[in-house]
């Protein structure tokens, strides 16, 4: 028998969500922080960058974690890696190295609890039967699920997908009754949701993050032609064809920031930034030289050469002006600065 105080039920503790096995926790502040890192944990709560965790309840049902992702466990908790068999292993590796997932996800049974690494991104539970009983997600989003799941590796409808869209040949495709975790860049509240019926989802960029494995996923001209379709500065957009659901990030990371006319923005920003340097430092340069040359007489002919016949050089205070003597200026003397 074990008994768990001031986890769940502090005070600082919220949990956001809960579905099967699993409930999400989330720390309203980060309370282990030094006077240095007080202020920027204060503007990050404001901000909703908080901790968040994944807490499993194996009693439920046992669950499968990406591999390194635990960090503590209580109760009778046994942890296999969940390979029968000499075959299933290089079916595992295969998918792994396809799909961008670890070969080896650790299964976890018994009637204890498992809690997993706290991480800043945002944790979305999935219940796959909302999903037809299957469903794709988007590369290195998958943290964990009930081991009732069965894992799939699904290639693209044609090879355009892979090499055009970005977003690989395979993806990891989850299959049967039972909840999912996954991270994403954004909170739940944020997320949108479209449900298709025989129609057609366009998405300029890799926004997003899950989809039903009865869409078809190919990538097409957001133009009926080649010339219209670099007009309209789009180019080539994810196309999702056929009938099922869609779960979609509205920002993603940021990676299609434009301008009017199509231009992408992002494009100029190097260019940009490279242009002001060069000529900052060109100028810098000149500047300096110039300065050089009047400080060590190399422009003797030039006007503040000639108005000031009597500077010296310090290399480390510039031009400095010795005090004229009487018989220089009839008894009037400069300071000397």
């Amino acid at each position: 028998m074990y008994q768990i105080s001031n986890f769940t039920d502090n005070d600082d503790v919220k949990i956001i969500s809960r579905l099967g096995a699993f409930q999400v926790i989330e720390y309203q502040r980060d309370l282990s922080i030094t006077p240095s890192s007080a202020v920027t944990a204060f503007y990050s709560a404001q901000m909703n960058v908080k901790k968040r965790q994944l807490v499993c309840d194996l009693s439920q049902s046992p669950v499968t974690i990406q591999a390194g992702a635990m960090q503590w466990m209580l109760g009778n908790v046994n942890a296999t890696t969940g390979i029968k068999g000499v075959g299933d292993f290089f079916g595992k590796a295969v998918r792994g190295k396809a799909s961008g997932e670890s070969t080896i996800k650790p299964e976890y049974t018994g009637n204890g609890i498992l809690v997993l690494e706290p991480t800043y991104r945002h944790l979305i539970l999935l219940d796959v039967a909302d999903w037809g009983g299957s469903v794709v997600l988007d590369d290195g989003l998958f943290l964990a699920c009930e081991s009732s799941l069965k894992h799939k590796a699904v290639m693209r409808a044609n090879l355009s997908s892979a090499v055009a869209g970005g977003e690989g040949l395979f993806n990891l495709s989850l299959n049967g009754n039972g909840v999912a975790c996954i991270e994403a860049s954004c909170p739940r509240e944020e997320l949108i949701e479209i449900r298709l019926d025989n129609d057609v989802l366009k998405v300029d960029g890799n926004f997003v993050i899950a989809w039903s494995s009865t869409l078809d996923f190919t990538v097409e001209r957001s133009g009926k032609s080649l010339i219209g379709s670099a007009a309209s500065g789009e180019g080539l957009v994810n196309v999702y064809r056929g009938t099922g659901k869609v779960l979609m990030m509205p920002t993603a990371n940021m990676p299609n920031i434009k301008k009017r006319g199509g231009i992408r923005f992002s494009l100029w920003i190097p260019p940009f930034f490279h242009f002001c340097y060069s000529f900052l430092s060109r100028k810098s340069s000149s500047f300096f030289k110039n300065s050089i040359n009047i400080c060590s007489g190399g422009d003797t002919g030039s006007p503040a050469r000639r108005m000031q016949p009597n500077s010296m050089v310090n290399p480390g205070m510039g031009i400095q002006h010795r005090p004229y003597s009487s018989a220089q200026d009839g008894g009037m003397a400069i300071p000397t600065l």
